[in-house]
């Protein structure tokens, strides 16, 4: 199960970065607008959706309901600069 496999990865946080990265790479790049048309989805899907400074980021994040709040430059959520979020059961 995927709950199995992000326990197993937790750590030490060698392991949750390789399989941070993989899952990134393994991703769809999608425009914010594309995200938000997504269908709910029964099989998830993981997609990539950048930003390039904290402001694009909190402007996109407004439109997924995100909290927009920062510290140090990056978004207060993220892990490294990675937000992971769930939008009609894709990732």
């Amino acid at each position: 199960s995927i709950q199995t496999e992000i326990i197993q990865n937790i750590s030490p946080i060698d392991n949750y970065d390789k399989y941070l990265k993989l899952m990134i790479e393994q991703s769809r790049e999608i425009t914010i607008d594309q995200v938000l048309e997504l269908p709910v989805n029964p099989m998830p899907l993981d997609y990539v959706v950048k930003y390039s400074n904290i402001d694009d980021y909190t402007q996109k994040s407004k439109h997924l309901s995100l909290m927009d709040d920062h510290k140090d430059g990056l978004p207060r959520q993220s892990y490294r600069g990675i937000v992971l979020v769930r939008w009609k059961n894709n990732r």
